[in-house]
């Protein structure tokens, strides 16, 4: 099997960009892409053929999730990164919500929409890998974080990256179609695998390797290092139960779920452990909680009893001269 080709990842998984891919010989029910040896079984609701509805279901409360995590991020004013984290966690919000669109079919396969709906996801996938790769590097302070400039450039870096990995996923998608340029084609997915695999696993090991040196040499913080070891060990089953088991998965119950399902949880939760472990980094930036019990200028020497203060009676009032 030659390098970039997607036959084998898409005989295990049931992914959308699998029927956009490979030979168009009418050798599959859509007459197009490779088709996995097992998917999950479909529903029809008001005619409307809905597909993975267990990954729809967990989309759906992704998208509590990650709107909560939003929630509490926006509540962090003075933490360290704080705008960088909130344009991560918008942008896989976005991504939860076309991926939720994908996978449940809401374009048809065959329609002329679905390829652009494919490509943006690939498109955000690659966007968000980006950011988290950059907000790793925040604590470091090589640059000023959660100013306009600094909040600025990663939005443009980001965007640049997932426009990249669109407009070659499209390309790939429609070359030799309709007078599309047929350098990229459905059979000659090399770029795609290098922008979309290769490239974006490059940026996670980075990713990897930054925050578990900052929990570990620099904040010495041990909470936020196992936070980040759960999310990792999450992240790298999740592409073991989708890739390697999901057949196996798939076939054990019958169709009703597959690896994909899987792979959508781990990787929700190991986005959710990020953002447990950025609470804990940045736990102690919160400067709006005062007690004065705590107040290490206080005096020591004050009274507890403070009942004798409490009229005016213990006073001496002396009059002027």
């Amino acid at each position: 099997m030659a390098f970039g080709s997607f036959e084998l990842i898409c005989n295990r998984a049931y992914i959308p960009l699998c029927q956009l891919v490979g030979p168009y010989d009418g050798s599959t029910i859509f007459g197009q892409g490779i088709i996995a040896r097992c998917f999950p079984r479909t529903i029809i609701i008001a005619n409307t053929m809905i597909f993975s509805v267990g990954n729809l279901f967990l989309h759906l409360g992704g998208l509590v999730l990650i709107g909560i995590a939003i929630y509490n991020v926006y509540g962090k004013y003075t933490a360290v990164g704080r705008r960088e984290m909130l344009d991560l966690f918008y942008l896989f919000f976005f991504l939860e919500v076309w991926s939720l669109i994908t996978d449940a079919g809401v374009s048809p396969v065959v329609s002329a929409s679905y390829p652009y709906f494919v490509a943006i996801q690939c498109g955000l996938s690659s966007a968000v890998v980006l950011q988290l790769l950059c907000t790793s590097l925040l604590f470091y302070q090589l640059w000023e974080d959660g100013n306009t400039a600094s909040v600025w450039a990663l939005r443009i870096s980001s965007t640049i990256w997932g426009l990249v990995t669109f407009v070659i996923a499209i390309l790939t998608f429609q070359g030799g179609k309709s007078g599309w340029p047929s350098l990229l084609n459905p059979t000659n997915t090399v770029a795609l695998m290098i922008v979309l695999y290769v490239v974006n696993a490059v940026f996670m090991f980075f990713y990897a390797v930054f925050s578990f040196y900052l929990c570990a040499f620099t904040l010495k913080n041990w909470w936020a290092f196992g936070t980040y070891a759960l999310s990792l060990f999450t992240f790298v089953s999740g592409q073991l139960l989708m890739y390697a088991f999901g057949f196996l998965i798939c076939n054990s119950v019958r169709h009703y779920i597959d690896g994909v399902f899987f792979g959508t949880a781990c990787n929700l939760f190991a986005f959710l452990m990020i953002y447990r472990a950025y609470d804990t980094i940045t736990a102690e930036d919160l400067e709006f909680t005062v007690s004065l019990r705590d107040d290490p200028f206080a005096d020591e020497s004050e009274p507890e009893d403070l009942d004798e203060y409490s009229s005016f009676s213990n006073y001496k009032f002396v009059e002027p001269n």
